[in-house]
């Protein structure tokens, strides 16, 4: 270890600057994981509306389907 003022000086320095390189990439990060769990909520909405689409468009298919053979079971008699 080095007893120089100068040196401890610009040692100083440098650790600040890392310091704020850091401060900054973490800064970045947790606005990326902000803006990834906003994402990731908007995409479970959409996940939610599609399942319930799904599930319409089976109920009425089923429909369909029991209408038809409905229909056919009455033709047959």
């Amino acid at each position: 270890m080095t007893n120089d003022i100068g040196e401890l000086q610009r040692m100083l320095a440098q650790a600040e600057a890392d310091r704020d390189v850091l401060a900054a990439e973490v800064k970045a990060w947790r606005e990326a994981n902000a803006a990834a769990k906003d994402r990731a909520g908007q995409l479970a909405i959409y996940l939610i509306k599609a399942d319930w689409s799904i599930s319409k468009v089976g109920a009425a298919l089923n429909r369909t389907v029991s209408s038809g053979a409905l229909q056919r079971a009455k033709e047959a008699k």
